[in-house]
């Protein structure tokens, strides 16, 4: 049962940091495009 939280935890951080990722690209596409 730890260990499944543990991995629950994990699984969320790769998901907050691939969308922090996505949401930069994204960003940086928008800013260049703009120019």
């Amino acid at each position: 049962m730890r260990q499944f939280q543990e991995k629950k935890a994990i699984n969320q951080g790769y998901l907050v940091s691939n969308i922090r990722l996505l949401n930069l690209h994204f960003f940086s596409n928008d800013t260049n495009e703009s120019n």
